[in-house]
C-alpha cells in the first residue's frame, strides 16, 4: 500500500497593512518681493530694480505713482529681465537719487514688499 503523504492546507496569512506616510506638505508660496539692487539704466535716463523673484507684470506698463523714482513716476516701465523693472524717467537720473514703492502696482502681479526704498547705485 502506497501512503501519500497528506496535502498541506495553506492558511492565508494576515498581511499587515501599513498605513503610508503623508506626502509633503507643498512649499509656502514666495514673499514679497524685495528690491536686491538699484541701479542706473543705459543712458542714464532710466533706473533698473533687480527683485529676489521673478516679477510677474507685462512686457510694459503705464507706471502710475505706486513706484517712485527721484521723486517722480516714470513715463513708462519696461521689463528687461524676469526679475527686473526698468522705468524710463525722461531726464537724468544721478546715482544716489531715492527709490521708494509706496504701494502695490496695479500692474504687478507678483506681491511687493510695501513700503521699501534707497538710492541709486552707479
Amino acid at each position: 500500500m502506497i501512503i501519500f503523504p497528506t496535502p498541506l492546507v495553506r492558511r492565508p496569512g494576515r498581511r499587515v497593512v501599513r498605513p503610508l506616510a503623508p506626502p509633503p506638505p507643498p512649499p509656502p508660496p514666495p514673499g514679497p518681493a524685495v528690491v536686491v539692487s538699484a541701479g542706473l539704466g543705459p543712458g542714464g535716463e532710466s533706473a533698473v530694480l533687480v527683485f529676489d523673484q521673478p516679477i510677474d507684470s507685462p512686457g510694459s506698463a503705464d507706471p502710475g505713482p505706486a513706484i517712485q523714482i527721484a521723486g517722480s513716476w516714470a513715463e513708462t516701465v519696461t521689463r528687461p529681465a524676469a526679475d527686473a523693472l526698468a522705468f524710463h524717467m525722461g531726464f537724468a537720473l544721478n546715482p544716489s537719487d531715492p527709490w521708494e514703492v509706496f504701494a502695490q502696482p496695479a500692474w504687478v502681479a507678483t506681491p511687493l514688499a510695501v513700503p521699501q526704498g534707497g538710492t541709486l547705485e552707479g
